[in-house]
């Protein structure tokens, strides 16, 4: 059987597309327009059975297609970048309340389920853009397995938040800035000798909009 998208929109073509006249009882073609009735169609078992694993291979198909094209939307630059641009909005949002102007957004499946900005200095230490972000989602998706997810943070998760984000299985980091570029030190953490020490399946981007995302951090500490 073919699963072209004429399956998917023709009426005559998508709810009988897996049974043939048999199955309906008669022995008619259906081009005839002198096959039995609807009634008789819908009453065989043949093609309920049948019309029911058509519809699921339908929906298989088209979820295929969904997160095949998501996965090419997460190769693209400019998508980081326009995904970074929101996180970048909640770290202005920090700087403005005088804080540490960082900011994180959790995606999944192209929309953005988690927000987070930091709030070391003007609520709780606990509460960074990362988890932030973690707490939102959850609470957004009613689950702490945020798996498929994927995170948007203008600055390199601190060991905590990175802790965080493993605990609540989020695989895909995209970061702008680093640590390190900004004489941040955690001794010879980075996230990815964190990937490594625990053991951790993580896909990692780097570099997003990073000059932008450091200028912003960086105005905390110019402030002091």
């Amino acid at each position: 059987m073919s699963y072209g998208l004429a399956a998917a929109h023709d009426p005559s073509v998508g709810d009988y597309a897996d049974t043939s006249p048999e199955d309906w009882g008669g022995t008619l073609e259906r081009s005839t327009g002198f096959g039995p009735s609807s009634t008789d169609r819908e009453s065989s078992p043949a093609y309920r059975r049948r019309g029911s694993a058509c519809c699921a291979r339908l929906f298989g198909f088209r979820m295929t297609m969904r997160r095949a094209a998501y996965t090419m939307v997460l190769m693209d630059p400019q998508y980081h970048e326009t995904m970074m641009r929101q996180a970048l909005e909640l770290g202005a949002v920090a700087d403005k309340e005088g804080d540490m102007g960082v900011g994180a957004v959790i995606v999944r499946d192209g929309r953005i389920v988690g927000r987070g900005r930091n709030r070391i200095h003007t609520g709780d230490p606990l509460v960074h853009a990362e988890t932030d972000a973690i707490a939102d989602a959850c609470k957004a998706l009613g689950t702490d397995d945020l798996s498929g997810s994927t995170l948007y943070t203008t600055m390199e998760p601190c060991p905590m938040c990175a802790g965080a984000l493993l605990n609540v299985k989020v695989g895909h980091w995209v970061l702008g800035g680093r640590f390190k570029a900004v004489g941040r030190s955690f001794g010879k953490y980075s996230v990815e000798t964190f990937a490594e020490f625990v053991g951790a399946d993580i896909t990692f981007t780097t570099g997003i909009l990073q000059e932008d995302c450091q200028a912003l951090r960086n105005r905390y500490f110019a402030r002091k």
